[in-house]
């Protein structure tokens, strides 16, 4: 409203002549801090570490993950959304789903409503619409799974190979599949209890090229975020831990090149 009074007062003259310096000063420009009616949106999966929610962008999704969907402009008035072929309009901002089955691939489409800036947008019609596809896979699919031989950037001398094993894994309601790294830090091996359960091992909660890792048993001071680049093949995982021959906690990064 404060904008709609400004523009009112002003003469044609002189808002014509700020139009023509707003090229020289941009900080005179009235619609430099707004935005004609968008309909852009994102998806991101779900992680919940030690209670707080944290989210990575992506268009591909393990079955039973959790997903958020959020519209970029939160200005606009009002939302409709369409997920695929559920038959409820969600009209949310944001909201979260669950999908339990690794369907090939979904469809989104979003129409929003925005009351217009005619005089700084006069083609907006305050309505626009937008279509994303994402993908829900199989456990088994996820890209990086595998052996992947490297070097932690403080010790590139020491090469040593992990493990991400998909053979032995568990589900938790809002991270959804879990998986294992094998022999991170080096020279961690596991052990299987006598029911089978992967014990001394560090866990993954995957997302379909981020993930988040967390030890258990002996490695429960692990911790740290990974990144997987697919067209490199290469794995980058930021983590710290607590060497067990030292009382001091180590940072560092393990960089590895898939071999299996």
């Amino acid at each position: 409203m404060k904008l709609k009074y400004l523009l009112t007062i002003l003469t044609i003259s002189s808002f014509s002549l700020l139009l023509n310096n707003c090229c020289d000063d941009d900080d005179n420009n009235p619609c430099k801090s707004l935005e004609p009616t968008n309909a852009d949106f994102i998806t991101e999966k779900v992680f919940s570490i030690w209670g707080a929610m944290t989210y990575f962008e992506e268009d591909t999704f393990i079955k039973e993950s959790t997903i958020r969907f959020s519209v970029k402009d939160n200005n606009v008035d009002s939302c409709l959304w369409k997920v695929g072929e559920h038959s409820d309009t969600i009209t949310e901002k944001s909201f979260y789903l669950t999908f339990d089955e690794a369907y090939e691939n979904i469809t989104i489409r979003l129409i929003v409503f925005k009351k217009p800036f005619k005089d700084c947008f006069p083609k907006d019609d305050g309505i626009d619409t937008s279509y994303k596809t994402i993908y829900l896979i199989e456990k088994d699919n996820l890209n990086y799974v595998g052996k992947y031989h490297g070097y932690n950037i403080n010790n590139s001398d020491t090469k040593f190979t992990i493990t991400i094993d998909s053979n032995s894994y568990h589900h938790y309601p809002i991270n959804g599949v879990v998986y294992h790294i094998i022999n991170l830090p080096d020279g961690n091996s596991p052990i299987y209890k006598p029911w089978g359960e992967l014990y001394h091992c560090v866990k993954i909660f995957p997302g379909w090229s981020n993930f988040y890792l967390k030890g258990s048993g002996k490695t429960h001071n692990v911790v740290g975020w990974g990144y997987y680049n697919n067209n490199l093949k290469m794995i980058t995982i930021n983590y710290s831990y607590k060497d067990y021959n030292h009382s001091d906690k180590i940072n560092t990064t393990f960089i590895g090149y898939k071999t299996k």
